[in-house]
């Protein structure tokens, strides 16, 4: 990467987080004026220590949940199915996440660490907020290549707008989709750290906007 692309990225980075750390910390502040202005109104102290405490623990969750995506991995490497893999992860999706299967190859024997490949394919289709899109699916394909194979997520009955690849190195940038906004951003380095990609797939051909994992 170089070093310009590194410093819009940085830059982007703190954007981002800074407009997330606003909402809760005006709220605070808001509520700490309201207790200074009424010293002796029992509800409105009783109403603001309820509303700071919930915007403080808003912000730790964001922290706590942009630290976790941060944390480096140890890779660890062995022999298993991909495709296996992914009908594997399909059939232990919790109720409410609408995941179908597409094109899926019989089989893709490969090295790699196959605990990393669950959990990018568990954060982008678990992660999407299912309960706010309730009339969307997600179908999941897999394909093979020249070198490798190729998983496909794509999300139906929502209107994502157009994905840049610039979302990956940016937490929060995908909110409105996902419960965290974090999920995307965790998702990249944990590939990244195993020799992967993650890329944005367009709307095309009746198909949904989406991503492709490239192992």
């Amino acid at each position: 990467m170089r070093t310009d692309e590194s410093a819009a990225i940085i830059e982007n980075l703190i954007r981002n987080l800074s407009h997330e750390l606003k909402n809760p910390l005006t709220t605070i502040k808001g509520y700490a004026q309201l207790l200074s202005l009424k010293p002796g109104d029992s509800d409105s102290i009783d109403k603001s220590r309820r509303m700071i405490q919930e915007q403080t623990d808003r912000i730790d969750r964001m922290l706590q949940e942009l630290y976790t995506a941060f944390l480096p991995r140890k890779t660890e490497t062995s022999a298993f199915d991909a495709s296996a893999l992914v009908r594997e992860i399909m059939d232990s999706m919790p109720s409410g996440v609408r995941v179908v299967p597409g094109a899926i190859m019989a089989s893709y024997p490969m090295e790699g660490d196959w605990n990393a490949l669950a959990a990018i394919i568990t954060l982008i289709v678990k992660g999407f907020d299912w309960k706010g899109f309730s009339s969307s699916r997600c179908t999941l394909a897999m394909t093979g290549r020249e070198e490798g194979a190729e998983i496909d997520i794509r999300f139906e009955g929502v209107e994502m707008a157009e994905i840049e690849e610039s979302i990956f190195y940016l937490p929060f940038t995908l909110k409105k989709y996902y419960v965290k906004g974090t999920e995307l951003y965790e998702a990249y380095f944990i590939a990244h750290a195993c020799g992967w990609e993650i890329l944005p797939l367009s709307s095309r051909e009746g198909l949904g906007t989406g991503f492709r994992i490239v192992i």
